[in-house]
Order: structure tokens, then C-alpha cells, then sequence
């Protein structure tokens, strides 16, 4: 609607305007006006752009990885528990002497027998070069053993829980995961035994068995810290 002839429309009596034969009062006029106002600033203006909002991004979460096993060994290993004095409960914990020689002949034995690559296979010449020059020697340590487990179970049950006792001895040393550092070790220790005399050996095994000893308490005390290590990332992670 045209709306300008309103502005200059002719002047009835009385104030009234005339516009197209009708007439209007002053304030009817006003209303009129300011009415249209409105309804023109209503109208959206021309080409003025829409402007979206930024998308939500949402950050992802990040999960580090689980913690891993030391030295590439299994999960859910047995480990040998701690006794109250700090020290793990190993088959190398609290010997006599006569003990004491038999396990390091033990280790000797198992290094022999497994660590044959490269410059360890020289273990297995010095193991054999050991037992046949102390002989009598090692055969006194054993008839000691073996009068212990007869002592504590008679009968069969001696010799059977004797069997027990040196197959898992051998599987101890045996531990995969800890081999490099075993079959180093003994290779050293290998060196050390072939230069000793029979009288040498019962004071050598007090010093050096708790040296092979540590390689396992020492991997069992990583593992025990892998443990809660992934104990607490499940409590975080949920997994």
C-alpha cells in the first residue's frame, strides 16, 4: 500500500485529512503511520547473509596403552610372595650349606643345559669338567639332601618328595623370561667354578648362590610392579 499521499493529503475541517475522498483525524493519522512502521521493520533485509554456527567439536578421548609384561613374559604369572622380612620365598631361601652347594650344582647344571648359543655353549665343557673333578665332593652333598627329605617324609614318600623338590628347582632356573641374563651369569660364574678346589666350594656356594638368585628375585619384583601398574590402568580405563 501506498502510504506517502497520507503525509500530503489534503486538510478537511476540524484538523481532518482528506485522502482519496476519505477522511482521517490527526491521531488516526499518527496510528496509521506508525503501524506501517512496524510491519516495514518486520521485513527481513534484503540479502543479508546467514551466518551458521562453528560445529561442536568434541576431542576424543585417549587411551594409552595397557601395560606389558617385563622382558616379553606371560601375563598372569605366579610369583613367589614376599615373607615378612622383605625377601621373596624362593626355593633358594633358608638352605644349610650342604643345600646351598647341591642348588648352585643345580644352576650350574641347568645353564649347561640350555644355554648352548654362541660363547655359552662353553658352559656345558666347564659343567662337565666341574662334576668330574669334584666328584666325591658333590656326591657328599647329595647323600646330605638326599638323608634330609628321607628325615622329614619316610620310605618312598623321601624319594618322591626329593624328585619334587629338584624338578622344581630345574624348572626355577629355567624361567624364560630372565635366560639372556641367567646364561650370561653363569657363564661367568662357570669360569670362577672351574678354577676352585674342593674345599673352596661349600664357602663359593654361600657367596655366589644368592648371586644367580637375584636375576629371578630381581624379574619377580618387575612383575609384581607390572601388576599394580595394570591394576591401576584398568581402575582408570575401565578395561
Amino acid at each position: 500500500m501506498k502510504y506517502d499521499n497520507l503525509k500530503n493529503g489534503s486538510h478537511g475541517k476540524n484538523g481532518q485529512i482528506m485522502w482519496q475522498g476519505i477522511s482521517f483525524k490527526r491521531p488516526l493519522r499518527l496510528a496509521i503511520l506508525a503501524g506501517i512502521s512496524v510491519l516495514a521493520a518486520c521485513q527481513p533485509a534484503a540479502n543479508t547473509p546467514v551466518i551458521a554456527p562453528p560445529p561442536v567439536v568434541i576431542a576424543p578421548v585417549s587411551i594409552p596403552s595397557a601395560p606389558l609384561p617385563p622382558l616379553g613374559a606371560a601375563a598372569g604369572l605366579t610369583i613367589p610372595a614376599l615373607a615378612a622380612d622383605g625377601t621373596r620365598s624362593t626355593p633358594n631361601k633358608d638352605l644349610g650349606p650342604e643345600e646351598t652347594l647341591w642348588h648352585l650344582r643345580s644352576s650350574f647344571n641347568v645353564a649347561a643345559l640350555t644355554c648352548q648359543q654362541g660363547n655359552w655353549a662353553r658352559i656345558a665343557q666347564d659343567y662337565n669338567a666341574f662334576i668330574k673333578k669334584h666328584d666325591r665332593r658333590l656326591a657328599q652333598a647329595n647323600r646330605a639332601i638326599e638323608g634330609k627329605f628321607q628325615r622329614e617324609n619316610r620310605g618312598r614318600a623321601g624319594r618322591r618328595a626329593r624328585d619334587t623338590h629338584i624338578t622344581s628347582l630345574y624348572n626355577y632356573f629355567s624361567l624364560p623370561p630372565v635366560k639372556t641374563e641367567f646364561c650370561s651369569t653363569m657363564l661367568n660364574i662357570s669360569s670362577e667354578m672351574s678354577a676352585l678346589s674342593s674345599s673352596d666350594l661349600k664357602d663359593y656356594a654361600q657367596r655366589t648362590l644368592p648371586r644367580v638368585d637375584a636375576i629371578f628375585t630381581g624379574f619377580y619384583d618387575s612383575y609384581e610392579a607390572y601388576e599394580k601398574e595394570l591394576a591401576d590402568w584398568r581402575r582408570k580405563y575401565g578395561n
